[in-house]
């Protein structure tokens, strides 16, 4: 689908939803799984990133009716999971790590998976020692899945400087684990 297609199937779900409200149930599901994602990244606790996926996808339904559909959907949608989350934490005044399940070990050769075990630690590691706009920068590009020119609109930045942020912090933090290797 190109990218004006995906433009206009999204005015035309949008549109859906505010003359039958019932639509909004394919929005939600096309949303709420890299939304949620995106939120336990940034909390690490699945019962609070599910408390704030339902308040974004609430503070979405309800803000439908004045949202204008210039820019792209995802774009608005995770703009308003980033200002609520970012609010929660500023109220917990404390930070977690990321989370995730552990990388299960399906291979025979046990000492290449505690490998990458470490190493996926160590990458761990160096993205909760980054900055806040760079770890955004992470979760919504590899949590969220958002795409350069949705990640531009949350963040109100070029799409092509971040782009270029993107793939310096990559390669600042593959360098960074090169050297942690040594």
């Amino acid at each position: 689908m190109t990218m004006d297609e995906e433009h206009d199937n999204e005015a035309m779900q949008i549109k859906a939803v505010r003359d039958n409200p019932a639509e909004f149930e394919k929005l939600y599901q096309r949303w709420v799984a890299p939304l949620y994602r995106y939120i336990y990244a940034r909390v690490g606790n699945p019962a609070d990133a599910e408390d704030l996926t339902s308040q974004v996808i609430l503070a979405v339904y309800q803000g439908l009716p004045g949202y204008q559909h210039r820019d792209n959907f995802a774009g608005w949608l995770f703009t308003i999971a980033r200002n609520q989350t970012w609010r929660w934490i500023t109220r917990r005044r404390r930070e977690q790590p990321l989370d995730y399940e552990p990388v299960p070990m399906t291979q025979p050769d046990l000492l290449a998976d505690l490998s990458k075990l470490q190493e996926i630690q160590r990458l761990r590691n160096l993205i909760f020692t980054l900055p806040e706009n760079e770890k955004e920068l992470i979760y919504l590009r590899y949590v969220a899945g958002l795409k350069f020119s949705e990640m531009s609109v949350v963040l109100k930045r070029n799409e092509a400087a971040v782009k270029k942020s993107v793939y310096r912090l990559q390669d600042r933090l593959r360098t960074l684990l090169e050297d942690s290797n040594d």
